[in-house]
């Protein structure tokens, strides 16, 4: 992928970085660096449940407020609406400081509350872990059940300190506008020889934030070679369609890991429709077959990694804080390249324009049609709520 100088401003070395996958061993990490922290911890997450995982994870949080750490934790209003008054009461029993983001709708005001769909755990500003998986059991897995496909970093360094204070702020409801980045003209490119660069990219229409559509968005610009996807709740507007089929013109090699199964059948209908059209412009699609899919991965040209929350929709475009961890770094990418290339390979079967032809039926492709337009329409709403809030802030 080409580097424009300013492309670099923002990103930090990293200490360390490990590359995870859902499972058990995501679960075992996230409950070794709480067992390890000794000040501070912040957890953001959108779902937590009071199952086997919610419990540990839980436990390990009591154990380490029982020696004295600060413990705060923000959970959406919305995807914890499930979750139970004694679970909460007994984490906050323990000193262990819980808020609830935002309620889903507020009919008087006629305001459409955005969503904290970031996952993200901080320990002493030293490690952060950022990644698309909830704490729930569906994301660990068990004998019988594959775990939901999903991924996360580990970082350790400048980046845990970063994402401390975006939690703060989140916690502490103070929101500031996003900077505009200066354009450096002249960048020392020796940089990236001390990799691998990281930096943290938030997304939060609503506070003017949109740096994890600018990534993106960028790496379909200049990609020369390859762009590989895996993409849950996929269904992009017509600007991210559009970057596609000029990379695909360019002759990049473009790659879509998409689910086979679904939690979220309608939305799912309506990326069936899509289908044709990624066909039609020389997209690879696969399917994954074990279990739902969940994450969120972008690579560019085995150089650039963006792994996160944000999905391709208008929900994460416009309704919900994200947050993502881009990774500068050839051999990084080059190692989830050949992890994601393994999960092609075992695991997922690919939608030839024959196969995609051979499955649909004529009820299918109204039923296709319908749930694309109507979820457009549902998507719509979303943005225009949220851009209403903008504009009586």
């Amino acid at each position: 992928m080409q580097i424009r100088p300013y492309y670099l401003v923002s990103y930090r070395h990293a200490t360390s970085l490990q590359f995870l996958r859902s499972g058990e061993a995501y679960f075992q990490t996230m409950i070794r660096i709480i067992d390890a922290a000794k000040k501070e911890i912040h957890l953001q997450i959108y779902i937590i449940e009071d199952d086997r995982t919610g419990q540990e994870v839980a436990l390990a949080l009591k154990r380490a407020a029982n020696r004295g750490v600060s413990i705060n934790i923000v959970l959406d209003s919305f995807g914890c609406l499930n979750l139970s008054n004694s679970f909460v009461d007994d984490l906050a029993s323990q000193g262990i400081r819980v808020r609830f983001f935002s309620s889903l709708f507020n009919f008087f005001k006629l305001k459409l509350g955005r969503r904290l769909h970031q996952k993200v755990l901080v320990v002493d500003d030293r490690y952060v872990l950022i990644g698309g998986l909830n704490i729930a059991a569906r994301y660990r897995g068990d004998a019988e059940n594959p775990p939901w496909l999903d991924f996360g970093v580990l970082a350790e360094g400048e980046i845990a300190l970063e994402a401390s204070k975006l939690c703060s702020n989140i916690l502490n409801k103070k929101f500031a506008k996003q900077r505009r980045l200066r354009r450096l003209h002249s960048f020392s490119l020796n940089l990236l020889k001390a990799s691998p660069l990281v930096r943290l990219r938030q997304h939060d229409y609503v506070r003017r934030r949109n740096s994890i559509s600018q990534s993106y968005k960028y790496s379909m610009r200049h990609a020369e070679k390859t762009l590989t996807l895996v993409a849950s709740y996929f269904l992009p507007g017509n600007l991210v369609l559009r970057r596609l089929r000029k990379a695909s013109e360019r002759g990049v090699k473009i790659t879509i890991v998409l689910s086979e199964m679904t939690d979220a059948p309608f939305l799912k209908r309506a990326t069936n429709y899509l289908y044709r059209w990624l066909l039609r412009n020389n997209v690879t699609i696969y399917e994954y077959k074990p279990a739902m899919v969940h994450g969120k991965i972008a690579i560019a040209d085995d150089e650039w990694v963006t792994i996160g929350s944000f999905n391709f929709n208008h929900l994460s475009e416009y309704g919900s804080i994200e947050l993502n961890v881009d990774v500068l770094d050839s051999a990084w990418a080059m190692g989830v390249r050949k992890i994601l290339d393994e999960i092609i390979r075992n695991d997922c079967n690919e939608v030839t324009n024959d196969k995609y032809i051979q499955r649909r039926t004529f009820m299918g492709r109204i039923f296709d049609a319908t749930a694309y337009y109507s979820m457009h329409f549902v998507f719509w709403f979303i943005m225009y709520m949220s851009k209403r809030e903008r504009w009586f802030k």
